[in-house]
């Protein structure tokens, strides 16, 4: 077994379990992740590696056809329930109600509708692996499965922390709260920028 016939067989695999998956979509998708996974296996060449290893280092990267077929899916099924109306989304629901929700509460309570938006917004985060939110993200798309759920997991703990300091806020003299939020949120994008 060559290089190129794990290449072919693993886009193969990847083809028949993406069978439902309209044919330029699939395609394009395919044409794609070929394209990385090329890379990956030349650069994985040079470094020595061989062809147990290689298979081996391919499926840690990107996963096994099957699981990055499903990620695919859900990605795909979620694009085609979004609608115009700032995406018909229960989030963009939520963030007016809490930024609606702010000037009606008493001034001790104002910060409690963006926390429980950060809270619920650190939960969708984790479970679906959204990670275009981030700004810092955009800038490279082009992440294995294995980067998308760290970078999840890290944001999803990065809204929470967010979600915390908004709650001890009242305790907390506003200045070390500005700092706080200031030294995570560089931090934050420093990981995502070394990721």
């Amino acid at each position: 077994m060559n290089a190129q016939h794990i290449i072919d067989r693993y886009m193969e695999e990847l083809n028949a379990e993406l069978a439902n998956m309209p044919d330029v979509e699939r395609e394009n998708a395919i044409c794609e992740l070929k394209g990385h996974i090329t890379a990956f296996v030349q650069d994985r060449i040079k470094a020595g590696l061989s062809e147990e290893e290689l298979q081996e280092a391919v499926e840690t990267e990107f996963s096994h056809p099957k699981e990055l077929a499903e990620a695919m899916r859900d990605d795909g099924g979620e694009m085609k329930r979004r609608g115009s109306l700032l995406g018909k989304s229960w989030l963009s629901v939520l963030l007016i109600a809490a930024i609606i929700a702010l000037p009606l509460l008493p001034p001790d309570y104002r910060h409690l509708p963006l926390v429980v938006y950060l809270t619920v917004l650190a939960g969708y985060v984790w479970k679906r692996k959204k990670l275009m939110m981030f700004a810092g993200v955009r800038k490279n798309k082009l992440r294995s499965q294995k980067e998308i759920v760290t970078i999840s997991r890290v944001g999803a703990a990065y809204l929470l922390f967010l979600a915390v300091l908004l709650l001890l806020q009242p305790f907390l003299n506003a200045s070390v709260v500005l700092l706080l939020i200031a030294v995570s949120c560089a931090a934050f994008f420093l990981f995502l920028n070394v990721k």
